[in-house]
């Protein structure tokens, strides 16, 4: 099964260079930084375009990969972000980006993660509980796609 937006080894390094750079607190108060910082699962991921929605948790579930059920991803108080670097997320030849160096910031409802080398990469964002909501509309390959990711915090 080949997704049609993105190979999968692009959609692992993005969905974790998307996550780390969402959150953040470049140039926004301090405190805004604690209500977004601690360790999240990815609970769901989705990317939708031209009138189709891939499910990428269950899309990698199908090809026998558990990396989003055992990635954990730490978004710290004081900006950096890391992951727990599962070896399911290893697996193929293409292991995925563990965040070394990654910093998180917030501007407003915008959740921004920076690595070097990368562009930045910007979510909308909302909360509700322990629930962190990423919205992204990116084109890829020339199609453009809503992203949606939803973060459980631990």
């Amino acid at each position: 099964m080949r997704s049609s937006f993105l190979p999968i080894r692009s959609l692992l390094l993005s969905t974790l260079v998307i996550a780390a750079i969402t959150i953040g607190c470049k140039g926004s108060d301090p405190a805004a930084a604690a209500d977004l910082s601690g360790n999240y699962k990815v609970t769901a991921y989705t990317a939708s375009a031209n009138n189709q929605t891939i499910d990428y948790i269950q899309l990698f579930a199908g090809l026998g990969s558990k990396c989003f059920q055992d990635l954990i991803i730490s978004l710290k108080a004081d900006g950096n972000a890391t992951s727990n670097s599962p070896a399911s997320c290893n697996s193929g030849g293409a292991p995925v980006d563990d965040f070394n160096g990654a910093k998180w910031s917030v501007n407003g409802s915008t959740l921004t993660f920076k690595e070097a080398g990368q562009p930045d990469n910007n979510w909308t964002f909302t909360q509700s509980g322990s629930k962190l909501m990423l919205n992204q509309t990116a084109t890829v390959n020339g199609v453009s796609a809503t992203y949606k990711m939803e973060l459980t915090k631990q």
